[in-house]
């Protein structure tokens, strides 16, 4: 099976939807801001400084969670080669992310067949059919960045404690950035040559 390269551009100079920050949105609703991010604090070099960049990383977290919930939708699945570019410590939000997914069967019958009987057509968020494998992809990902809708979706999840320099279990929130409409477009996905198998 093909193996595709996706990428989300959510660098808001260029990007179609805004995804806003704890520095450049501050009166944003903190429940949509974080973007996603597939990388935890420590995998920087140090922790967040404030509890307002702690909260808005694993709320980027718990969305690259959810992309992922999503694309199990189209059947089993491998990922690889996670990037995040924009940012270089634990307080800064990336503005772009990167990786390759592989699917041991074509993803996009069974995708289909999951569209088909949840909502009752083949429609994407850009109001046109998902009719390729690189479309269902797009709908998977802008489904998961945008799980929440405007109401929210609230999990468990882990959020440092920059005081008492630890992690602490919070219900935690998240909400679409923008709408999906607009964060579909922010979302390219390409064939890209077979490097991994799938067992």
């Amino acid at each position: 099976m093909p193996q595709y390269l996706v990428t989300i551009n959510m660098d808001n100079t260029t990007s179609v939807a805004t995804y806003p920050t704890v520095d450049e949105h501050p009166d944003a609703d903190d429940r949509v801001k974080g973007g996603v991010n597939p990388f935890e604090w420590t995998d920087y070099q140090h922790p967040p400084t404030d509890s307002s960049y702690a909260w808005a990383l694993t709320r980027a977290n718990l969305r690259w969670n959810k992309v992922f919930e999503e694309m199990c939708k189209a059947g089993t699945y491998q990922h690889y080669d996670e990037f995040a570019a924009g940012m270089e410590i634990s307080d800064h939000q990336p503005n772009l992310v990167k990786f390759e997914v592989k699917w041991k069967i074509d993803p996009l019958p069974v995708y289909q067949y999951y569209m088909e009987t949840a909502n009752g057509n083949l429609t994407g968020h850009d109001g046109n059919p998902i009719n390729t494998a690189e479309r269902a992809i797009k709908q998977m990902v802008t489904d998961g960045i945008c799980a929440g809708g405007t109401t929210g979706l609230t999990r468990f999840a882990r959020v440092h404690n920059h005081q008492r320099w630890n992690d602490e279990t919070e219900n935690v929130t998240i909400m679409q950035p923008d709408l999906p409409s607009k964060v579909f477009q922010d979302i390219t996905v390409e064939e890209v040559p077979e490097t991994y198998q799938i067992g």
